[in-house]
């Protein structure tokens, strides 16, 4: 009798990528985040608080030029249409991209990092964040597929995008007391969230301007 066929085993399925293995790999590659431990973050903590002392014009000089109060020191970037997130640091929801990425995330466990506005120059911000374990970055609008738009934390904050953060009167956000402000990449973009209403995780993009409420956010002092 002849012998059976043999067939092949089936080919076992590829793990998951899981969000541990993802956080491994928090601000690697070239030009992104490195990390700093020990006296290197301490110091770089002592001197960035002493250049933000320095720059920084006071909450007065600000309101008056409709600039965001509060931005000489530690600042909270919420989104006006839920503002229980925070601008904070996470990954993008489908895994497409494996570094950090800027998201939302529920204030009370934002920090770190550590967000501040720091002055670029002609009335424009950098978004910089600072984490204990890895250092200083700046916001970077990145260009290329499959993370376009998205923005990615680097360490040369010199090439850190810049934004005209812009006052929005009469705004129609959630938390009506506040001030509500966009923030310009250029003449025709800006800052906002990748879903009409942004939840927990949502990734925060650049995009075309609309005047949309998901591209306004509140920008206050920290409480952390």
């Amino acid at each position: 009798a002849e012998a059976a066929p043999r067939t092949a085993a089936p080919e076992a399925p590829a793990a998951p990528r899981t969000a541990g293995a993802l956080a491994a790999r928090w601000f690697t590659g070239p030009g992104r985040v490195r990390r700093v431990t020990g006296m290197t973050a301490v110091g770089l903590a002592v001197a960035t608080a002493a250049v933000l002392a320095l720059s920084f014009p006071g909450d007065d000089d600000r309101a008056q030029r409709g600039e965001p109060v509060g931005a000489d020191g530690p600042v909270r970037i919420r989104p006006v249409l839920s503002p229980g997130l925070c601008l904070t640091d996470g990954h993008t929801r489908d895994g497409r991209y494996p570094s950090e990425v800027a998201v939302h995330r529920p204030c009370a466990g934002a920090e770190p990092p550590v967000t501040r506005l720091v002055p670029a120059g002609n009335g424009t911000y950098r978004v910089s964040w600072y984490h204990p374990e890895h250092g200083t970055g700046c916001l970077v609008v990145l260009t290329t597929a499959p993370a376009r738009d998205l923005l990615e934390p680097r360490n040369d904050c010199t090439a850190g995008t810049r934004f005209r953060v812009e006052r929005v009167h009469g705004g129609d956000g959630a938390d009506t007391d506040a001030d509500e402000y966009v923030l310009r990449v250029d003449a025709g973009r800006c800052l906002g969230a990748a879903d009409a209403e942004p939840a927990e995780g949502t990734e925060a993009v650049v995009r075309a301007c609309t005047d949309a409420p998901a591209q306004r956010y509140l920008i206050g002092p920290s409480d952390g």
